[in-house]
């Protein structure tokens, strides 16, 4: 049930707005059963495109907070925003399971331990905040986001050329520090707390990432920071 009632409120998050962007929902989430690494399966969907979906897998090893496999695993044709079931998104995830089960094999992710929800924060992706600073309380510390100042550095971005990285931080301790920007990042106007969850002692706090979308829209998609807790 509870699995069914959550495939429903992504349905209702992928649907409805005028302005254009693309949208990036996570639909699993888990640590290998040795806390060593991190699955995250997305599914994209594109507000100016309802006929496809896109899905996306990323592994990440923990302790070095590095990614260790990521592959966007195809399109689905069959996809329509809006009017798929809650039934259908679980068949699309199965197949996404079935295609990569080699490399979940070589990482033990095939049942992925989800692990202790910490917090979470429903974002608006169409949301015009200004990025300054997020924090949310842990059990571990306080879990602080600060953007960095903006820096001029946005190719495709004639008008609003300002890009931002940022700091992670759990109570004094960095978790990540952008010195530069990834090509991935290289558009990035703000970042955003939204959950993080712990398994063991390993820790997977997801940042949302917003660019600039088409028509005052924003393009959202979910960035991943690991860390073993001390």
């Amino acid at each position: 049930m509870r699995r069914f009632l959550f495939l429903l409120a992504v349905l209702s998050f992928m649907g409805g707005s005028a302005h254009a962007y693309t949208r990036s929902t996570i639909m699993r989430q888990g640590f290998s059963p040795d806390g060593r690494y991190h699955l995250l399966i997305t599914f994209i969907t594109d507000s100016q495109d309802d006929s496809s979906l896109s899905s996306e897998v990323q592994i990440t090893d923990v302790r070095r907070n590095t990614v260790v496999y990521h592959k966007g695993a195809g399109f689905y044709p069959e996809y329509r925003r809006g009017r798929s079931s809650a039934a259908e998104l679980s068949r699309l995830l199965a197949i996404v399971n079935t295609n990569e089960r080699a490399v979940l094999a070589r990482y033990s992710l095939q049942k992925p331990v989800q692990g202790q929800l910490l917090f979470k924060v429903t974002l608006d992706g169409n949301d015009t905040r200004q990025f300054e600073a997020s924090a949310q309380k842990t059990p571990f510390g306080l879990l602080s986001l600060t953007s960095l100042p903006p820096k001029l550095g946005c190719p495709s971005r004639q008008n609003r050329a300002e890009v931002r990285g940022f700091v992670l931080t759990l109570g004094s301790r960095v978790l990540q520090r952008d010195a530069r920007l990834p090509a991935s990042r290289e558009c990035t106007l703000g970042y955003d707390l939204e959950t993080a969850w712990r398994y063991k002692n390993s820790l997977a706090v997801m940042v949302r990432v917003f660019s600039e979308g088409y028509d005052e829209g924003w393009n959202v998609v979910p960035l991943v920071v690991t860390a073993q807790l001390k």
